[in-house]
């Protein structure tokens, strides 16, 4: 499936095809994903100023929920 999700992208199915492509990417996440994921790429391939997905908040929530590490620095303490 993900294979005409890509040949959509491309434009080179018929209009049956398309219409059954839209009806699998409403239901299906994972299809979902993968027609952002081409969006993606092909604003970046074009370096579009506008990508189609915004990371940037997904990111922030992740770097946030991230554990502080305290550490030493090995290289330091191993000179002295």
């Amino acid at each position: 499936m993900k294979s005409k999700v890509s040949a959509l992208m491309d434009g080179e199915l018929d209009q049956q095809d398309v219409s059954n492509i839209f009806e699998a990417i409403r239901k299906d996440d994972d299809l979902q994903e993968e027609w952002e994921t081409y969006h993606l790429i092909g604003d970046t391939l074009r370096q579009s100023s506008r990508l189609s997905m915004n990371i940037s908040p997904s990111v922030s929530q992740k770097l946030k929920a991230e554990p502080t590490v305290l550490s030493p620095n090995i290289s330091n303490i191993e000179k002295n």
